[in-house]
Formats: structure tokens, sequence, C-alpha cells
């Protein structure tokens, strides 16, 4: 906006010069005959021309700051420009980068969702399987009191084996001590 303003004064500026020397010159119509009034208007004008010249140089001064001002607001100007050519990329990028991660975020969900049913069927077959394992361990707990009363048996089958040979032998023994 201060640019904006040095471009209007330096446009106005010789404008106003010329408004300056319409009311110099109008303030002095023209020479008086009178020589005292000559002189003072003499020196008055040469006080106004010198009055004029400090302006003149002053305007010169204000007009090459502002001269200065615009040269050194165009190149901020640019530097701007190119700060938002910059920040344009960098914007165009970090959408690509956001579309980039939603799609990533979306396999993650089905992923996440696919994972949740693999580990409900997990969790069933867990479940089945340690049923599966209660159901085994009295089988063979089962099993082990089976084969402890077939042992049991076994031992009592031999000792009544056992005790038939023992008998058959006495028998014959008594079949062949008898027959005599």
């Amino acid at each position: 906006m201060n640019s904006k303003k040095n471009l209007l004064f330096v446009a106005m500026l010789p404008l106003m010069f010329l408004t300056l020397l319409s009311l110099v010159a109008a303030a002095n119509p023209g020479p008086t005959p009178c020589s005292e009034t000559l002189q003072s208007g003499q020196d008055s004008d040469k006080r106004d021309i010198r009055s004029d010249r400090r302006d003149i140089k002053q305007d010169k001064k204000d007009l090459d700051q502002d001269r200065r001002d615009v040269q050194n607001d165009k190149r901020d100007l640019r530097r701007d420009q190119r700060d938002v050519d910059q920040d344009k990329k960098d914007l165009n990028k970090d959408q690509r980068d956001v579309i980039k991660d939603q799609r990533d975020l979306n396999y993650d969900r089905r992923d996440i969702k696919q994972d949740k049913k693999d580990l409900d069927r997990d969790r069933l077959d867990v479940q089945n399987d340690k049923r599966d394992l209660r159901r085994d361990q009295r089988d063979v707990h089962q099993d082990k009191k089976d084969l402890n009363k077939d042992q049991r048996d076994v031992i009592k089958d031999r000792r009544d084996l056992n005790h038939d040979r023992r008998d058959r032998r006495r028998d014959k023994k008594d079949i062949k001590g008898g027959h005599r």
C-alpha cells in the first residue's frame, strides 16, 4: 500500500511544481514603478527563488527516495511472488502426500478389518482346540484308568493261570498216583 502512495506522489509531483510556480508568478504580478518597491520586490523574488530551489532540491531528494522505495517494493514483490510459487508447489506436493496417506490409511483399515476376522477365527480355533484338549485329557485319564484296570486284570489272570497250572499239576500228579 505504501508503494501505491509513493507512486501517486511521484505522479503528482510535476503538477505540484507547476502549481507552485503559478502561485509564485501570481504573487508577483509584475514590476512596480517605485524603485524602493522594486528593490524590495527583487529581494523578495530572490528569497522566493532560493526557497523554490530548496523546495525543488528537497522534492528531487523525495523523488529519488520514492524511486528507491518503488525499486525496493518491486524487488520485494518479486521475492514474494517466488515465495508464493514455492508455496503453491509445496501445497501441491502436500496434497499428493495427503492423498497417498489416505489411500494407505484405507489399505490399513481393510487390513485391520481382515486381521480382526482372522483373529476372531483364531480365537474360535483356540476355543475348539481347548475343548478338544480337555476331551483328550479326559480320554487319556480314562485310558490310564482302563490300563490300570487291565494291568490288575492281567495280574489277576496270571495268578489265576499260575493257580490253574498248579492245580493241573496236582491233578496230574493225583491222577498218576491214583492209578497205580
